[in-house]
C-alpha cells in the first residue's frame, strides 16, 4: 500500500532574551504537526503545553542544564511516534562568550508508515564564524550515520543565509526562504509543497514553516 502524507514543520529559533515563548502559538496552528525549535534554554517547553492546555504533543528536551535545554523537539502524538531520542555536542564554546551548542535528534515514524530522523540545533553566530569548521564537521557526521533509509529533516538556525558547505557535508538539501537563516536541512524522499516565513511575535526571528509530502509504501 502505497501512501503519501503532508504535514508541516516549523524550525524556530524562540529569542532567549525576553524569555517569552512563542511555540505554544505554533503548537495551536492546525497545519504545524513538527516544532524545531532552538533557544529555548529559558522555556519548560513540557510543563508550557500542559500548563496551557495544549495538549496531543509529544516533547523532547532535557533541562538538565541550559545549554542542553537550547534544543528542543515538539511533535504530534497523532501524527509522529518517536522511538528515541539524544544529543550530541556540536561544539564547545573555546573562549567565545556563548553556551556550548548541541543537535538534539529524534527517531520517529510519520503516520506509522514512513521512517523519519529529525533534530534541531544552532549554529553559533557570525561573530564566532571560526567555530564554524568544528560545528559543521560534528553536526554534518550525525546526519551521515543516520541510516540512508530513513528520511532527514533538520531544523536549524545557520546563521548565513546559504549554507551550502554544511548542507552538502551533510549530504543534505537546504531549504529555506530567500535570505532566511533559519531553514531546514533535508535529506531523502521529501516533496517540499511550500515554504515560508510566519509572523513575528516575542521572538526576533520569524519562524519558518515547511509544507512537504513524503510517499512511503507499506511493506
Amino acid at each position: 500500500m502505497t501512501r503519501t502524507s503532508l504535514f508541516g514543520a516549523v524550525t524556530i529559533n524562540d529569542d532567549f532574551t525576553d524569555r517569552k515563548t512563542d511555540i505554544l502559538s505554533l503548537c495551536a496552528r492546525p497545519d504545524v504537526d513538527l516544532v524545531l525549535a532552538q533557544e529555548t534554554k529559558h522555556t519548560d517547553l513540557r510543563a508550557e503545553l500542559d500548563d496551557r492546555r495544549v495538549h496531543g504533543w509529544a516533547v523532547r528536551q532535557s533541562i538538565a542544564n541550559q545549554a542542553i535545554a537550547g534544543t528542543a523537539i515538539a511533535a504530534r502524538r497523532d501524527r509522529f511516534k518517536i522511538t528515541k531520542t539524544g544529543r550530541r555536542l556540536a561544539v564547545e564554546p573555546r573562549g567565545a562568550i556563548m553556551l556550548p551548542r548541541y543537535l538534539t535528534w529524534s527517531r520517529v515514524t510519520l503516520d506509522d508508515i514512513t521512517p523519519g530522523w529529525v533534530a534541531t540545533t544552532h549554529r553559533p553566530p557570525g561573530r564566532y564564524a571560526w567555530l564554524w569548521p568544528a560545528y559543521d564537521a560534528a553536526v554534518a557526521a550525525r546526519i551521515r550515520a543516520v541510516p540512508r533509509d530513513r528520511w532527514v529533516i533538520v531544523g536549524i538556525d545557520a546563521n548565513h543565509p546559504n549554507p551550502q558547505r554544511l548542507a552538502r557535508m551533510a549530504g543534505c538539501r537546504w531549504v529555506a526562504p530567500k535570505d532566511s537563516i533559519d531553514g531546514f536541512l533535508i535529506r531523502g524522499p521529501i516533496e517540499v509543497a511550500s515554504i515560508r516565513r510566519l509572523p513575528q511575535r516575542n521572538s526576533d526571528h520569524h519562524p519558518v514553516l515547511l509544507r512537504a509530502r513524503i510517499t512511503a509504501t507499506r511493506k
